[in-house]
């Protein structure tokens, strides 16, 4: 749907609006990319056409370049805990700068993608180990770590620390970007935390599921 055109930063845009067909976006792509129809998987393709379904996507458009300047996702109202209609959360808005210089390193690293699969299987594969250990360190101790790491977590472990598959060192907690490796922060209450993992291109997901993300 074209809406009426609006003026960002002093430039005329188009303004495009759709919705997103959750069934159809589920049945017809997601599906085909997941190669075991398990209770599990069609539990989690149960759950993205629920989450996204009645999305709605607002694209700024510069009419002298037709470069797209912003884009609006306005959610549809979340489900309280009777599964009836909540609260209707207010859209995302997202700029784009294509002015701001970007420094790209001269020697970049790739690696083929179905490597790339294969090592970020393993990463998700092996951060269970890690997340468990907090887990027992939180049943034995009722709280959770300062900190993820092997002087604290390696007697919860079963086995050796599990291994980071692109650096062949041990997995490491990180602030920032590094694949392989996991993010870890426990809650100011002690009673909640965020654990996530990084793969190649950051795409495995920032929680590890079952965990509730810390404040």
């Amino acid at each position: 749907e074209l809406q009426k055109d609006e003026t960002l930063n002093g430039v005329e845009h188009y303004v495009i609006a759709m919705r997103v067909d959750a069934a159809q976006l589920v049945n017809e792509v997601l599906r085909e990319k997941i190669a075991s129809q398990s209770a599990e998987h069609e539990e989690s393709l149960k759950s993205i056409e629920q989450l996204i379904g009645g999305l709605g996507l607002r694209f700024w458009i510069d009419q002298k370049t037709f470069i797209v300047s912003q884009m609006e996702l306005d959610y549809p109202p979340f489900p309280d805990e009777s599964g009836e209609e909540g609260s209707d959360p207010p859209p995302d808005i997202f700029r784009f700068d294509f002015e701001t210089r970007v420094e790209v390193t001269a020697d970049p690293v790739s690696l083929p993608a179905e490597e790339v699969r294969r090592l970020d299987d393993a990463v998700k594969e092996r951060v269970w180990a890690i997340s468990g250990a907090v887990s027992a360190y939180n049943e034995k101790l009722g709280a959770y770590p300062p900190r993820a790491d092997q002087d604290i977590l390696s007697e919860f472990l079963s086995a050796a620390w599990p291994v980071n598959p692109y650096t062949s060192q041990p997995m490491g907690q990180s602030a920032t970007y590094s694949p392989g490796d996991f993010c870890y922060e426990p809650g100011l209450d002690g009673e909640r935390y965020r654990f996530g993992v990084y793969g190649w291109d950051n795409s495995l997901g920032q929680t590890i599921p079952g965990c509730i993300p810390a404040d």
